[in-house]
Order: C-alpha cells, then structure tokens, then sequence
C-alpha cells in the first residue's frame, strides 16, 4: 500500500472497533504512526498487536472521553510517544436513543460530552502542535443526521444535536485554524456497517463498510487532499 503518511503521526479516537479501528489501521499501513484512544484497554491491545508486528505503529491511550482531563491530554501523547502530531481524527461516538419526552437529561449530557465536547476539547489541544506540522489536518466524523433536509428519526434528539453541533464546530474551527495552516474537514458517513448502528438501527441495513469510510479519510488526510479545506464530505455507495 503506498506510504502516503510516513513521518507523520495520527491521533483516532474510538479507536478500538469500527470506523475509528478501520481508520487506524488504514493510516498505519499508509505509513503513519498512531496513538489510538478507546475506553477499553483489551481491544485497543488486540490493535496493538497487528500493527506493531514488524515496526512500531500504533500506541493505545485508554481512557474516557467523558473525561476532559483525559480528551486534554491526548495529544501531548503523541509526542510522548512518536514525537509530533499530524492528523486529528475525532471519530468516537454514542448513541442514546430515546424521545424527548422519555431521554433523560442524563443520556442527552453523555451523548454531547462524547460527540461534541470532546472533539472540541481535543480540537483545541491539538491545535499547538498540528499548526507546527506544516500539514495538520483534523477529520470530524459526522453523520447523515446532520445533514439539512433529511428526514430524522425519532429518538435521536441527543445524536442529531451533538452531530449538527459537530457540524459548527468544524465550521468555525476552518475559519480560525486556516490561518495556522491547519485543515479542517468534516466526513457524514451514510449507514455503517457498526455496533452502534447494529444496536440503535437494528432494521436498518448497512450500505457501507467501515473500510468504506476509511478510505475516504486516509485520502482526506493525506497531502493528495491538501486543496480540501472546510468541505463536508458525504459518503454514500
């Protein structure tokens, strides 16, 4: 596989299943070397050890994204671990589903924490060190259900509120990080063959794979991209 990111280094969160594993390996086999985060300490060693069969790719960072101490600690992981930090991809995300009426105010503050919260948090630790890259991209992994004008579904008030504020986020940090030198791109995913699809759309039919995906962001993150700046990219089969 052409070794489009070698020398650089790449921050995934949800690192340890769907997406955010697909994307981590993607990028390590791309050349990148990547500390990936996840709550669970056992997958994220499982991923450890494929990528690091032949050369040291890939270092977990296990911990919550609930927490702000830990989100605001993770890029200087990078460069405890690999010396730089290239390409933020904010992937990890959750999924309360429940009614307005019946979500309680618990599920809906978790839901923004993880999707929302953290990616600014992370957005704004990583910021120092991405600008001194040369090339720093950050990749937001948003949804289909922050798009304008689709119908939604019911009981994904916390999902499509965290989703569209992503969707902010991302726009405002392209108009403040552009002047850095730093890239900010926003990927909506269509339905996705993952756990958290499986568990909150059981009857819903996966139409991509999360190599699919993965694809998409290693292009989106690579020099090839370089004129991609502020764009949302929807991804459909």
């Amino acid at each position: 596989m052409e070794q489009l990111f070698s020398g650089k280094v790449a921050l995934v969160t949800g690192a340890s299943r769907g997406i955010g594993r697909a994307i981590a390996s993607r990028l390590a086999a791309q050349g990148a070397q990547v500390v990936g985060s996840a709550r669970s300490e056992a997958p994220l060693a499982t991923l450890a050890s494929e990528l690091n069969k032949f050369e040291k790719r890939f270092a977990a960072a296990a911990g919550d994204l609930r927490d702000a101490k830990f989100c605001e600690s993770l890029p200087a992981k990078c460069i405890d671990h690999f010396g730089r930090l290239d390409i933020l991809v904010n992937n990890a995300g959750i999924n309360h589903v429940g009614t307005i009426e019946s979500l309680p105010l618990q599920a809906w503050e978790e839901t923004l924490k993880v999707n929302l919260t953290a990616p600014f948090l992370l957005t704004k630790a990583a910021l120092p060190f991405l600008k001194i890259s040369g090339s720093g991209v950050i990749i937001n992994i948003s949804s289909v259900s922050a798009k304008m004008g689709l119908p939604k579904f019911p009981g994904f008030a916390a999902y499509c509120a965290s989703k569209y504020g992503l969707q902010g986020l991302t726009d405002v940090t392209y108009t403040e990080a552009k002047e850095l030198g730093v890239r900010v791109v926003s990927v909506q995913p269509g339905s996705t063959d993952t756990d958290l699809l499986k568990k909150t759309m059981p009857d819903t039919p996966a139409d991509l794979s999360p190599a699919d995906v993965a694809q998409v962001v290693a292009f989106l993150a690579s020099d090839q991209a370089q004129k991609i700046n502020g764009a949302t990219i929807e991804v459909f089969p």
